[in-house]
């Protein structure tokens, strides 16, 4: 029987080990002002008082840049994670075992939330939502591109149509992985059908 090995250094993405990297830092940029400064200062610059022209500018540049794009590139390099760990534990011949690993980084990935939340007291810890997201993803792994579309739709059609049921956000951290997962999935099936030509 084959055995889940962790991926050698020729079989890791480096540009996608690079961009994480990059949003990991640019979620670290949003979220120093909430670390620092009462929650109402990372919406509003002036919360504490008047702010000097450098927190004007800081604030302008943190929400124009980071805001927002450093989360959905985090839930696309999610995606992608997702879909990179099942093809290649597939290919190696596991099967359902495959998706018993990814239960259990995603069960891993719960517990580092819990330990953000209850320890570390941070209330705006991430972590949970992409559990629950992760939740979601994996009965689609072998989904149609058309289903996946239609479901990341219907996701982000309810965080504009019911906002009271939970943030935007917490929707877009859903429905976005979805598309983003489409749109791998695609990408991946064009270039094994490229690869069969050949």
């Amino acid at each position: 029987m084959a055995e889940a090995t962790p991926v050698s250094a020729g079989e890791r993405v480096e540009t996608l080990d690079v961009v994480r990297g990059f949003a990991l830092l640019g979620i670290l940029i949003m979220n120093i002002v909430a670390m620092g400064l009462p929650m109402a200062a990372y919406f509003n610059p002036a919360a504490l008082g008047p702010p000097s022209e450098s927190d004007l500018r800081t604030w302008f540049v943190v929400n124009t840049f980071f805001e927002g794009s450093m989360r959905t590139l985090f839930s696309m390099l999610f995606g992608a994670g997702f879909i990179l760990l099942l093809d290649r534990l597939d290919a190696r011949g596991l099967g359902l075992m495959g998706a018993k690993i990814y239960a259990r980084r995603i069960m891993l990935l719960m517990l580092m939330g819990l330990v953000d939340i209850v320890v570390f007291l941070w209330s705006g810890d991430i972590l949970l939502v992409y559990r629950v997201s992760a939740l979601f993803l994996l009965p689609f792994w072998k989904s149609k591109l058309g289903g996946l579309v239609l479901w990341g739709a219907i996701l982000l059609g309810l965080a504009v149509a019911a906002p009271k049921l939970s943030t935007p956000g917490d929707w877009v951290i859903v429905g976005v992985p979805h598309l983003v997962l489409a749109l791998q999935i695609a990408a991946r099936r064009r270039q094994a059908a490229r690869q069969r030509e050949v």
